[in-house]
């Protein structure tokens, strides 16, 4: 009888991850925002689907020459993604920001740096001011004495607003330094506030305004 001889063979399987996409920023908001006429900053933000470092620049560049290192939260994700985000300084009137990112944090340092991917586009972010702040024009009635035959006198307070982002405004009120208080009618340019039993006596009445941006008066 002949003998069987059995043979043991090993077999390594060696796995390289290869990566050659950069990360994707989501536009987490609007791309052209609007805010108040005497803003200096504003938080921007932006989210990446996987974890990523971000930069930001006034000027279109690449990652490499971008100025401004963003806060990256690498380690939780939100629902949009990985949440990067800073604080910039605004300028006058419009202020265009330029956003990329550089995927694989963990490989920074190592000898997988030059395996990383940037963003060879920006995302975009343009901050605009209002032209002017929002202003209350008119006031009514306002220093007048009204004669009434009773005690209780009813008054119909009306406002109205201009500036700002397009002049609309949701307007507040406190009597004699009373709780604020919403008015009855508002979120247009014209506000009005009926009281029904103001009584005998001056009144002081305090307003301040404020639109969709941030404007006040």
């Amino acid at each position: 009888l002949g003998r069987t001889t059995e043979r043991a063979y090993a077999v390594g399987l060696c796995v390289v991850p290869l990566d050659f996409m950069a990360p994707a920023i989501v536009d987490s908001g609007p791309r052209e925002i609007w805010t108040s006429y005497n803003k200096e900053t504003k938080e921007i933000e932006r989210y990446t689907l996987e974890p990523a470092e971000c930069r930001w620049s006034f000027e279109d560049k690449d990652y490499s020459l971008m100025e401004n290192q963003m806060e990256c939260n690498i380690g939780e994700r939100a629902a949009l993604g990985y949440r990067c985000s800073n604080v910039v300084a605004l300028e006058s009137g419009e202020t265009r920001i330029y956003v990329r990112c550089l995927d694989h944090p963990e490989w920074k340092g190592t000898e997988r740096e030059d395996e990383r991917n940037a963003n060879q586009q920006s995302s975009v972010i343009v901050v605009k001011k209002t032209e002017t702040n929002l202003q209350i024009d008119s006031i009514k009635p306002n220093g007048e004495t009204i004669i009434w035959g009773y005690e209780r006198v009813p008054v119909n307070l009306e406002v109205k607003t201009s500036g700002g982002y397009d002049g609309k405004a949701n307007c507040f009120y406190s009597v004699d330094n009373g709780a604020r208080v919403d008015f009855e009618n508002t979120g247009k340019n014209e506000h009005t506030q009926i009281f029904s039993e103001l009584i005998e006596g001056e009144h002081r009445i305090f307003i301040d305004c404020i639109d969709s941006v941030g404007n006040t008066a």
